[in-house]
C-alpha cells in the first residue's frame, strides 16, 4: 500500500462523518506524509498502521484533538496524541479480533450447509453399506441353510427309497425286520417332506427380505433428502 491508496482507503472509511471533520483528518494525515518525505512513505504507513486503525481513532471522537507536535526521527513518527490513543487502538484491535474469531466460529452459512449435506451423504453411504453387508450376510446364511435343507431332503428321500426296497425284500424272509425297515423308510419320507416344506418357505421369504431391505434404504434416503 502506498500513500495514495492509504489516504483513499481512509477517506472511504470516513464517509459517515461530517465533511469538515473528514477533510480536516485527511489533511492532517496528508501533512504527515509531507513532513516525513517521499523517501519515508513506507515507514510512515508502518507507523500509522492500517487505515482502519486511524479511522477507529477518528470515529472515537478524537478527530478534533490533532496535535501539531509531529516529529520524525530514525525511530519513526513521534506524535503525543498518537501515543495517548494507543489504548483505544488496542481496544479496537481486540474487538475486531474477537469478532473475527466469532465469525470464523460461525462460519459461512452456505459452506456449513454444504458441510452438513456432505456429512449426511456420508451417513447415508455408511448406513447403506452396513445394511448392504448385513443383507448379503443374511442372504448368504439363508442360501446356505436352504442348500443344507434341500440336500437333507434329497438324502432322506434317497434313504427312504432304499429302506422301502430293502424292507420289501426282507418281508418274505424276516417279516419283522422288513416291517421295521419299511417304517424307517416311510419316516424318512415324512422327514423329507418336512425339509421340502421348509425349503419352500425359505424360497418365499428371501424375496420378501430383499424387498424389506430395499424399502428400508429408500426410506432412509427419502428422510435424508427431506432433511437436506
Amino acid at each position: 500500500m502506498n500513500r495514495k491508496e492509504f489516504l483513499e482507503k481512509l477517506a472511504y472509511l470516513l464517509q459517515d462523518i461530517e465533511d469538515v471533520e473528514r477533510d480536516e483528518a485527511l489533511q492532517y494525515y496528508d501533512n504527515y506524509f509531507d513532513e516525513a518525505g517521499t523517501e519515508n512513505e513506507i515507514q510512515v504507513i508502518n507507523d500509522l498502521g492500517s487505515p482502519e486503525r486511524i479511522a477507529a481513532i477518528i470515529k472515537a471522537g478524537l478527530e478534533n484533538r490533532f496535535d501539531n507536535d509531529i516529529e520524525f526521527s530514525e525511530k519513526g513518527m513521534d506524535n503525543a496524541y498518537y501515543k495517548e490513543a494507543r489504548e483505544i487502538i488496542e481496544a479496537v484491535d481486540h474487538e475486531n479480533h474477537h469478532e473475527k474469531r466469532k465469525n470464523n466460529f460461525k462460519g459461512n452459512p452456505e459452506r456449513n450447509r454444504i458441510l452438513i449435506i456432505l456429512i449426511l451423504i456420508g451417513i447415508v453411504i455408511l448406513a447403506f453399506s452396513g445394511l448392504f453387508g448385513v443383507g448379503i450376510s443374511a442372504l448368504a446364511f439363508v442360501l446356505a441353510v436352504g442348500i443344507g435343507i434341500l440336500v437333507g431332503g434329497v438324502v432322506c428321500l434317497a434313504g427312504a427309497l432304499a429302506c422301502i426296497i430293502h424292507g420289501f425284500v426282507l418281508l418274505s424272509a424276516t417279516p419283522g425286520m422288513g416291517l421295521i425297515i419299511l417304517a424307517a423308510g416311510f419316516a424318512l419320507i415324512a422327514l423329507a417332506v418336512v425339509f421340502f416344506v421348509v425349503e419352500k418357505a425359505l424360497i418365499k421369504a428371501v424375496p420378501l427380505a430383499v424387498n424389506g431391505i430395499i424399502n428400508l434404504v429408500k426410506r432412509i434416503i427419502n428422510k435424508v433428502g427431506e432433511m437436506i
